[in-house]
Parts: structure tokens; C-alpha cells; sequence
């Protein structure tokens, strides 16, 4: 017992030290936000078995934080709703989406760790929250549980209707009378041929990539998910959920979401 006591007032040292050292860094952070940081940090570095809490890693995510903007990655906050959306969605309501299998989610989709992307994931847990889509319950040092918020239905209808938006309006990319229309007065649309190849919509999806103005990194990610779409489309049952999961988490950019939207098709 004594052992677990000293164990927790370390935590408790370091979390004061943490909060101490953004202020002293950050003048105008108040107390309230740097201890909410530190605090929802904690969480975080807590679950991920390949992090140690100390006051010098949270300070270093503060900076990385502010590095790329306060709240984040826009695109990555958009990524995680799609993965918290589909991981609450394929449960009963009553059941919760566990921090550890959102992690392996993340991880699974993107090759990297969820922990780089803490201040997109508290930006968007936020939204959602105040949306009333999701309910995030701390559970005090042990991983934080996800439930289905009371708007959540709400927000079941709003996937819908953009799922049904993606995939009203689609361009025939091969074959007779092909063409792609971006930046033109052209207002024509083709229908797309779902009984078409998927490999030549596979191979129009890297060469978008290829040519979207990303980082080398995030360009190097896209085209490892494309490879994991393509096997699962070589396999004899390529599974839904998986596709359509590696699918959400392309990046969004015009020509690749097209194609996106064109390739979720012959998942029907």
C-alpha cells in the first residue's frame, strides 16, 4: 500500500512540476488550461505503453502542439471522427469504445501512434461532446472509456447523408468518354460502371496521391493504405469493414476522394 501511495504522489509531483514549467515557458497560459493539459495529457501517456509521464514529455508535446497549431491537424481531427464514429456505431449503445482499441484503430490505419496526435484526439473528443455525439468518462489513472453521446443519432444521420452525397455524383475515370472535370465550366457527369475493374481505380488512386501536394510522409502513408485496400480487394472476400475504414482515412483532397467514393461502390 505504501508503495502504491508513493507511486501516486510521484504522478502528482510530476503533474504539478509539468503545470509549473508551462507557465513558466508560457506566460500567457493561465493555470486552469496548463493543469487541463497536463491533466488530459496524463491520460494519454498513461494508456500508451511506449510513453513515460514526466513533466519534460508533457512541456515537449505543448510545443509540438503549439508547433502545428493550437487545436491541431484539421485533417486528423477528421480522421479521428471517422474512427470514433465507426468503432461506437458497430456496438450496442450501451457499450463502450475503449481508449485502447481506438488506439489500435489509429494505429492500424495510419502506421503511427495515436500519442503524436493527443491535442487533435482532446479537439475532437471536445466537438463531439459538445455536439452530444459522445460522452468521454475518465476512470481516474485506468484507461478513458467512450459511450454513444444522446445526439448520437443525430450524428448517424449526418454520415448517412454524406455517404449518400459521395456517392450520387461520381466520374467515369476509364473507358468510353472518360474525363475529369476540376477547375472547368463542364457541369457533365458520368455514371460510374460498377461491374469495372477496381485495379484501375486502384492505380488512379496512387496517381493521385502521387501528385497531391503532401508531405513525403503522408504521401508514404497513403500509398501503404492503397496496398492494404489492393490486398484486401485481391483476396477471394475483401472485407468490408476493413476497406471502408482504410478508405476514411486517406487523406482529404478533391481527385482522391473521387476515387475514394467511386471504389467504396464495389463494396456493395
Amino acid at each position: 500500500m505504501k508503495e502504491v501511495d508513493e507511486i501516486r504522489q510521484a504522478v502528482v509531483d510530476q503533474m504539478q512540476a509539468a503545470i509549473k514549467m508551462l507557465i513558466a515557458r508560457y506566460p500567457d497560459i493561465d493555470e486552469a488550461e496548463a493543469r487541463r493539459f497536463v491533466v488530459q495529457q496524463f491520460d494519454f501517456i498513461n494508456a500508451d505503453p511506449n510513453e513515460v509521464f514526466t513533466a519534460e514529455r508533457v512541456v515537449e508535446r505543448y510545443e509540438a502542439t503549439t508547433a502545428r497549431g493550437e487545436a491541431g491537424d484539421h485533417q486528423m481531427r477528421e480522421k479521428l471522427a471517422k474512427l470514433i464514429y465507426r468503432g461506437l456505431s458497430e456496438r450496442p449503445r450501451t457499450q463502450s469504445l475503449q481508449y485502447f482499441e481506438l488506439m489500435h484503430a489509429f494505429q492500424t490505419a495510419t502506421g503511427i501512434s495515436l500519442s503524436q496526435h493527443a491535442q487533435e484526439l482532446v479537439a475532437i473528443i471536445d466537438q463531439l461532446q459538445e455536439k452530444g455525439y459522445i460522452r468521454w468518462e475518465n476512470m481516474g489513472g485506468k484507461m478513458p472509456l467512450i459511450f454513444q453521446g444522446i445526439d448520437f443519432d443525430e450524428w448517424t444521420r449526418k454520415v448517412n447523408a454524406e455517404k449518400d452525397s459521395a456517392v450520387s455524383v461520381t466520374y467515369n475515370l476509364f473507358g468510353a468518354n472518360n474525363r475529369v472535370n476540376n477547375h472547368s465550366v463542364d457541369m457533365s457527369t458520368n455514371v460510374v460502371n460498377e461491374n469495372g475493374d477496381v485495379q484501375e481505380y486502384l492505380t488512379a488512386l496512387r496517381c493521385a496521391i502521387e501528385g497531391a501536394q503532401l508531405s513525403s510522409t503522408e504521401r508514404q502513408s497513403a500509398l501503404e493504405i492503397v496496398d492494404e485496400i489492393d490486398a484486401q480487394f485481391s483476396s477471394k472476400e475483401p472485407k468490408k469493414s476493413v476497406v471502408m475504414a482504410l478508405l476514411a482515412v486517406l487523406p482529404k483532397v478533391a481527385d482522391i476522394t473521387t476515387i475514394v467514393g467511386t471504389i467504396a461502390l464495389f463494396l456493395k
